[in-house]
């Protein structure tokens, strides 16, 4: 099948969870290959040779190849779901944005919410509600937050299994949620947003695994993260992480695309593995992008920028050095990966722009001219905006604190892309001067209104007259278009 035979039904970019500075990562070996995946695509030709550049990068057509699929899911568990619609005041802004302080019930989350889809009769927001009994993301009550308006919400709870939620899409007349319980994937599937089921991908022995991102096409499916496995003696410190994408065709069954892009699952040694992970997929015209970063090697750090593209045939291309990527997305025939580069105190945004999938340029990435810290301007999420082009939130924080706010930015679809910062109203997207934080997270476009996902930080009394920060009251933000 040609590129342009695949035809794509929903997009959805993501970006990683980690909301902290990186770890010790390891290296890994970069492979190229491709493969009949699910009657999507074939491919026929000779190996290619990688090549890493910053700025341009092209691959060649490698070797045919079958691709072995593992593993069935356990039987899916039916949600018993609880639902309060809450009306909160909105706050109302001189920038035509207005911010709804907290979505549904009084409850705090670990992260912002992280997950948003437009379906056709609303929107749905997912994330994870962290108490002090769960503890944690993975121990945690995973959420659904649904609204026509953007102002007005319903909170549901996903079922009564603990997990995180990740990503979400709506494809095929269902919603598909991503993201992980316990050690393995899990997958939250409804048709109105407000009844769930859950079921579980099992990884392999040894290994903790999370789905990061998900998108539809016309037949199913593309889910996308990681396995990190660790050796027998169960020695965390020498786990290796495995970039891995799974596809299903109902949402149901979910299979693991064995190709030479990806490393093999299970563990592998350091000289043979080591770190790759997918944090964000999109769907374009001429196939599909899944984002992320992995090591090479012998080169140890830095980790490179890496996307592993699907249009006439599989291919694993390097884009760039030691970022750390949030996503990407797709408009007008061009993805563009985003995330910031690891520059510390005053880490810029990068983006990565590409109409082929082989080619990309580093396009427009300083932000700190229209910010209002000389520190960091984080770009979590883009969407395309009729009448405005591609619209980018995030925050503008202050040197990797928890001092700054909520900011979106402007720009043409590109290369090269001119970015404009939306006027700031301290009302709606917080203080830039103070403590907490408010975050802008994931967005989405429905009938010319944009409406944006996240968290106000507020700082948490620890009972022995200490404070903690933060954790977040799931909130929104609200901008007609029309």
């Amino acid at each position: 099948m040609e590129a342009a035979e695949l035809d794509v039904v929903g997009s959805t970019a993501a970006r990683s969870n980690r909301h902290g500075r990186r770890t010790r990562r390891t290296a890994a070996a970069t492979v190229f290959g491709c493969a009949i995946v699910i009657g999507l695509a074939g491919c026929s030709g000779s190996p290619a040779e990688e090549q890493s550049a910053a700025n341009t990068t092209t691959t060649a057509p490698a070797p045919a190849t079958t691709v072995v699929v593992s593993t069935t899911t356990l039987p899916p568990q039916t949600s018993t779901t609880t639902s309060t619609t809450a009306a909160p005041a909105s706050v109302a802004g001189d920038n035509g944005w207005a911010l709804v302080p907290r979505l549904g019930e009084d409850t705090y989350t670990d992260f912002p919410i992280r997950a948003i889809a437009t379906g056709p009769d609303g929107i749905v927001a997912a994330g994870v509600a962290v108490t002090e009994q769960s503890g944690d993301a993975a121990n945690g009550q995973p959420l659904a937050w649904s609204t026509t308006d953007g102002v007005n919400w319903a909170q549901t709870n996903l079922g009564t299994e603990p997990g995180e939620v990740n990503d979400i899409v709506w494809g095929n007349d269902i919603y598909i949620a991503v993201g992980g319980s316990g050690l393995n994937a899990s997958v939250w599937s409804s048709v109105d947003g407000a009844v769930w089921d859950q079921l579980t991908v099992p990884s392999p022995d040894r290994t903790f695994a999370r789905m990061n991102s998900v998108v539809a096409v016309a037949d199913g499916f593309f889910a996308a993260g990681f396995e990190r496995s660790w050796p027998q003696n169960h020695d965390w410190e020498e786990a290796d992480s495995d970039a891995v994408v799974w596809f299903s065709a109902d949402g149901i069954e979910w299979e693991r695309i064995d190709n030479p892009v990806f490393d093999e699952p299970g563990f592998q040694e350091w000289g043979d593995g080591g770190y790759s992970e997918i944090v964000g997929a999109a769907a374009t015209e001429w196939g599909l992008v899944f984002a992320g970063e992995s090591s090479v090697p012998g080169t140890g750090y830095p980790h490179r920028t890496t996307v592993w593209v699907l249009s006439e045939e599989w291919a694993r291309v390097i884009i760039g050095n030691d970022d750390q990527i949030r996503g990407v997305t797709a408009a007008d025939g061009i993805a563009v990966v985003f995330g910031s580069s690891e520059a510390s105190p005053s880490a810029d945004a990068v983006f990565y722009v590409s109409s082929n999938g082989s080619d990309w340029q580093l396009a427009g990435g300083d932000l700190a001219g229209v910010g209002v810290h000389d520190g960091i301007q984080l770009v979590n999420d883009i969407v395309f905006v009729p009448g405005d082009g591609l619209l980018a939130i995030g925050t503008d924080e202050k040197d990797f604190s928890t001092v700054g706010g909520a900011a979106v930015w402007i720009a043409d679809p590109g290369p090269p892309l001119h970015w404009t910062r939306e006027d700031h109203d301290g009302a709606v997207f917080g203080d830039l001067t103070r403590n907490p934080l408010e975050t802008m997270l994931r967005a989405t476009v429905r009938d010319g209104r944009v409406v944006v996902v996240g968290g106000q930080a507020q700082s948490v009394d620890l009972g022995d007259g200490g404070w903690m920060c933060c954790r977040y009251v799931p909130s929104a933000w609200v901008r007609n278009n029309e």
